[in-house]
């Protein structure tokens, strides 16, 4: 993930949560964990809802079916 909002999203990876470089198992469980929560807040974003489509305006009418 971290990999992919490099090339993708430079500016998010900037702005991440800086680790505490303790090098102490637990610590570093912790800063991967906060990591990826900033990831999931900051990337993984619903899409907004999607507006009711609407016909195009020089749609010609439709006609009705022909009885063979």
């Amino acid at each position: 993930i971290k990999e992919l909002a490099r090339r993708w999203y430079p500016a998010i990876v900037a702005k991440s949560p800086l680790k505490k470089d303790t090098h102490r198992a637990l610590d570093d469980i912790r800063d991967s964990i906060d990591e990826l929560r900033y990831y999931r807040t900051s990337i993984f974003v619903p899409p907004p809802p999607a507006r009711p489509s609407q016909p195009p305006a020089s749609t010609p009418p439709s006609t009705p079916p022909v009885d063979a």
